[in-house]
């Protein structure tokens, strides 16, 4: 998505080579460049974002050696300008209709020699937001064994509720963590933060992070929490708040863009994999039997067409992306029914909605 302007933002920034599928060379101004980052470090836009044309800096902003280099000699570390290439094809038979956001490659992401903050100062808390979703505590474990171990970072803090617990943190318990208390809790459902929606205020939730002294976040959530978690950074940046602000994309339907895997997803394709198994097992127990089997995914169809191949029993698969008619699934319906007498049908939750919407919405916003 294209980005606006802040306070500081070069009007016209100079522009960049960046290679296109085709293996043509494009100018890019910093701003459209998927591996400039200079306007989400905090150190360079604490500074001055239209100081650092280049990404990254000559002279890096991190300037705290990693405790992993002392405690890991011979450890590899990446280099600071190291990319993963955005496409791997050359000569694309779609490149003419493929997105370009990727073009300017991205910027590798794992431990750097040097860091920017140092680990004694670091205050950091993590949120789970929206709804639940497998693997949320092992996230909260993985996080907080890494910075312990690896970082010595000592104050480690969950906030509870969502968002709420960071609009109101009075109101909501903040849950201090260390490698003792998580140590089984990725042995239990759900998180023990206590997924929330709603309680999004951005400038709320900054002045609530100044005054506990948190500059690391930790935002555990899918689309929507990670938007939000983008306005969260441009209001601390529009307030100079030396914040880091890190998005953990964990969602059922896999709808995080760019995200090959979030967390959650292979366990709701286990899961629904076994229940159209079940299904599979109704039908074909009946004369003209058809099981159908509605399963998440309001914009995304991931889990429905991955469950469906992983289970190898479905006849139709329904997903968002696709547009039908009722009378070609009628039509669909009826031939298999007359040549096995039985069939399974799986359904995400978002397919066909042209077919039933109502033309409102709910109370989340979203179309009813």
């Amino acid at each position: 998505l294209p980005k606006k302007n802040l306070p500081g933002d070069p009007a016209e920034p100079s522009l960049r080579k960046s290679s296109d599928n085709d293996g043509t060379s494009a100018e890019l101004p910093p701003s459209d460049d998927s591996s400039h980052l200079s306007e989400h470090h905090l150190g360079a836009w604490l500074d001055d974002p239209a100081s650092h044309p280049c990404w990254p800096q000559k002279h890096s902003a991190k300037k705290v050696l990693n405790p992993m280099a002392r405690a890991r000699p011979g450890m590899n570390f990446l280099n600071t300008d190291e990319k993963v290439l955005g496409s791997i094809l050359l000569n694309d038979s779609k490149a003419s209709i493929r997105s370009n956001a990727l073009r300017g490659n991205c910027i590798r992401a794992n431990a750097t020699e040097y860091i920017f903050w140092e680990p004694a100062k670091v205050k950091a808390v993590m949120v789970t937001c929206g709804g639940l979703c497998p693997g949320l505590n092992s996230i909260i474990k993985g996080v907080t064994n890494c910075l312990w171990h690896d970082y010595n970072v000592r104050k480690i803090y969950g906030a509870t509720g969502g968002y709420n617990g960071l609009s109101a943190p009075d109101k909501y318990q903040m849950l201090e963590l260390n490698p003792e208390v998580v140590r089984e809790i990725h042995m239990k459902g759900g998180s023990i933060l206590k997924a929330g929606r709603g309680g999004f205020d951005a400038p709320k939730i900054c002045k609530s992070l100044q005054q506990l002294g948190i500059n690391l976040l930790f935002v555990i959530g899918g689309d929507g929490t990670q938007f939000a978690g983008h306005l969260l950074y441009e209001e601390a940046r529009r307030q100079r708040l030396p914040i880091s602000i890190v998005g953990v994309p964990k969602s059922i339907d896999n709808d995080v863009l760019f995200v090959d895997r979030t967390f959650g997803f292979d366990s709701a394709v286990e899961s629904a994999a076994e229940v159209i198994r079940n299904g599979w097992v109704e039908a074909s127990s009946c004369e003209k039997g058809v099981g159908i089997v509605k399963l998440m995914g309001r914009d995304a169809g991931f889990v429905a067409a991955h469950a469906a191949l992983a289970s190898n029993l479905v006849d139709l698969c329904l997903v968002p992306e696709v547009k039908v008619t009722m009378e070609d699934v009628c039509e669909h319906v009826d031939d298999v029914l007359k040549r096995k007498k039985y069939m399974v049908i799986v359904v995400a939750e978002g397919a066909g909605q042209d077919l039933v919407a109502t033309g409102e919405k709910d109370a989340t916003g979203l179309a009813a």
